[in-house]
């Protein structure tokens, strides 16, 4: 295993400044995948499209806070272990975290799809946006659980002292669905098919780069017996994850919430209940890249965080919180 002593002994803000900066370059680019979509399905399919991916926006952000929960719980897990050297269960905390995405992602496919249609009404759908949710939606659920576990293995990474290959792993997706967007909905006519198809191939790629860092991870090694349930470390793992898994869960009510009331009064009003969702839409995914700005931040700071409260240097996890 190689050491991470340099993150008990470098200068707190130039390591601040090593892990936040990818981190939140990771995360800006995680937006692509929505932003993307929204210009070509507008250009493409029209703003009824644009309406009904803003339907299945909620559903996506759950499975992101699922994935949080396991992977930033792992992920301070795994820097608290090696601030107090005790490295011989971290494998373990990674493959229990890894196995319970994984699961959430089966999760929210038995109950999408079971649910069908009856779901994208109460989250938003209208009879104008209906289809196009459910063929958008439909697609997208079928990638929910690679999806989810590349975003916990993505914070495992970072915390692992791979902040640069996490991003690369964001990166090499996104620009797949950049390129996959057009021609799926213009060159082969598929339409939000197209853009859902588009997506979940980048969420796919950017699956397998994070997959293969686990055979070059730095702090622990995994093998079939990391997978098998511990109920004590994922306590753990969740205890230190809920936090994330809890600000997601409240974008998705004020999403839900706003998707609802959009679409009750825009329904009396001049432009419809669609042309309103539309907005809200994409107003929503770009106010994304400004709150992932600080949260970048701060999972940036995390593993350095982590690894100096289980170190008890306690007068160096002050120094980052510190204002400067």
């Amino acid at each position: 295993m190689q050491a991470s002593n340099y993150l008990g002994t470098e200068r707190a803000g130039k390591l601040l400044l090593k892990f936040a900066v990818p981190c939140i370059c990771s995360l800006i680019i995680s937006c692509l995948y929505n932003i993307v979509d929204q210009i070509f399905v507008g250009n493409g399919v029209g703003y009824l499209g644009n309406a009904a991916t803003g339907v299945i926006f909620p559903v996506t952000v759950i499975g992101w806070g699922l994935s949080l929960f396991f992977g930033d719980g792992a992920a301070a897990s795994l820097s608290v272990s090696l601030g107090k050297n005790e490295t011989e269960n971290i494998h373990r905390s990674v493959g229990n975290s890894i196995l319970c995405s994984f699961l959430g992602g089966v999760l929210i496919i038995l109950i999408s799809y079971c649910w069908g249609d009856g779901l994208l009404r109460l989250i938003g759908a209208t009879n104008a946006n209906l289809a196009l949710a459910h063929d958008y939606g439909f697609i997208i659920y079928a990638m929910m659980p690679l999806a989810l576990v590349q975003n916990t293995l993505a914070s495992i990474i970072r915390a692992d002292g791979s902040p640069k290959y996490a991003m690369g792993a964001m990166l090499g997706g996104a620009v797949l669905n950049i390129i996959g967007d057009p021609v799926a909905i213009f060159v082969l006519d598929l339409g939000i098919k197209g853009a859902a198809y588009a997506t979940i191939l980048g969420q796919f790629v950017s699956f397998l780069i994070c997959a293969a860092y686990l055979t070059r991870s730095k702090s622990f090694r995994i093998s079939r017996a990391s997978f098998r349930p511990d109920p004590v470390l994922l306590k753990q793992v969740m205890a230190l994850g809920a936090s994330s898994f809890l600000t997601q869960l409240s974008i998705v009510i004020i999403t839900v919430i706003n998707n609802v009331l959009l679409v009750k009064y825009g329904a009396v009003s001049a432009y419809g209940a669609d042309i309103p969702l539309a907005a809200f839409v994409v107003i929503m995914k770009l106010f994304q890249i400004v709150l992932n700005i600080a949260i970048g931040i701060a999972a940036g700071a995390q593993p350095i965080v982590g690894y100096n409260y289980g170190a008890r240097k306690y007068d160096r996890v002050r120094e980052l919180l510190e204002p400067v």
